[in-house]
């Protein structure tokens, strides 16, 4: 994790959008807020913030699977999808009802940065 810390150190980056968090914990850095969203499978969703970068209405999925917020004009969304087939019905809840939800809940221009979990059938 510290070679991640020193990325975004370095970089001066100011939104990170993390997939499979287990201990957000591990993510507190000087001078960035953490805004994480685990569920009962203890992974889910962060995004690592510049302290001066502010959000606003912040939104989480009771899974953990995805959070949203809104930031100077845009509505970002960070999701990480159910995957595997044990989990085809869960993933379908989750794109048909999750997603849309946190689509609908925000105002501005749309960013998603994710963990889809999806095969693309290429054939």
């Amino acid at each position: 994790m510290e070679m991640l810390t020193d990325y975004i150190r370095r970089h001066g980056i100011d939104i990170v959008l993390l997939q499979e968090v287990i201990d957000p914990e591990i993510l507190n850095m000087h001078g960035y807020e953490v805004y994480y969203n685990i569920g009962s499978e203890t992974r889910g969703t962060a995004m690592v913030v510049r302290s001066d970068t502010m959000l606003t209405k912040i939104n989480k999925t009771p899974s953990g699977r995805a959070i949203a917020a809104e930031y100077n004009g845009w509505h970002i969304i960070n999701i990480y999808a159910p995957s595997g087939t044990a989990k085809r019905a869960e993933r379908e809840q989750f794109y048909n009802v999750d997603v849309p939800q946190l689509i609908q809940t925000g105002h501005g221009d749309l960013i998603i940065g994710c963990d889809f979990n999806c095969i693309i059938n290429l054939g």
